[in-house]
């Protein structure tokens, strides 16, 4: 989706604004930040009463927020599975306010159920291997976040079975685009991911306080 007819993202709309003051773009600006999920048509009639939490980019959300942004998203999980809201809160520790919160429009009320909507577009920090790296990735929303997950697992199973490549080879030469509109391509080199996996078991044996003296 084009930022506008004029401007094929919002980066390009800013650059053009560089160095500008004006009401119209600042507020804008502020806008994106928390919305940046809509095309400038949305953001102009757009009121920041209505742009909250749960549309705010994961980099702009304060370290509270971000924590039970995660565990929010692990309740939106389980609901997609059909389970309450109820239920789907259990061992989990937010209350219902902040699941609301924080999951915003992704949750319709029906009655007296909660359910899962198909306007899901949180961003979300995720694990992820690139380049013969083990770095995060930021997501856009739910779609992009399943098929991340898709991902891991498939190299779990590269891991677990030693030379098991099939559920990899879906990703090969595949890449998925970032928050900030970047490629991020799937590490998908057999040799490099058993790599990864070697440096992080080492890691893992080495005393956290010391990890980072």
């Amino acid at each position: 989706m084009s930022f506008s007819k004029k401007f094929r993202s919002f980066a390009a709309w800013d650059k053009l604004h560089k160095g500008s003051t004006s009401r119209y773009v600042r507020a804008i600006r502020r806008k994106h930040s928390l919305r940046p999920d809509l095309p400038l048509k949305a953001l102009s009639q757009l009121h920041l009463s209505r742009a909250g939490v749960a549309h705010r980019a994961w980099k702009l959300l304060s370290d509270d927020d971000k924590t039970l942004r995660e565990r929010a998203l692990q309740v939106l999980t389980r609901m997609d599975r059909g389970i309450s809201l109820t239920h789907a809160m259990k061992d989990i520790a937010i209350n219902r306010r902040d699941v609301i919160r924080q999951l915003g429009e992704a949750l319709v009320k029906r009655g007296a159920r909660w359910i899962v909507s198909k306007n899901n577009i949180i961003q979300r920090e995720l694990p992820f291997y690139e380049h013969g790296q083990a770095t995060r990735i930021i997501v856009r929303n739910q779609r992009d976040a399943r098929r991340v997950s898709q991902y891991m697992a498939a190299t779990k199973e590269v891991f677990k079975r030693k030379g098991d490549l099939s559920r990899l080879k879906q990703f090969e030469g595949k890449y998925i685009i970032d928050a900030d509109g970047n490629k991020r391509y799937f590490e998908t080199d057999p040799q490099k991911l058993f790599d990864i996996q070697e440096r992080i078991e080492e890691l893992e044996l080495v005393p956290e306080w010391y990890r980072w003296a």
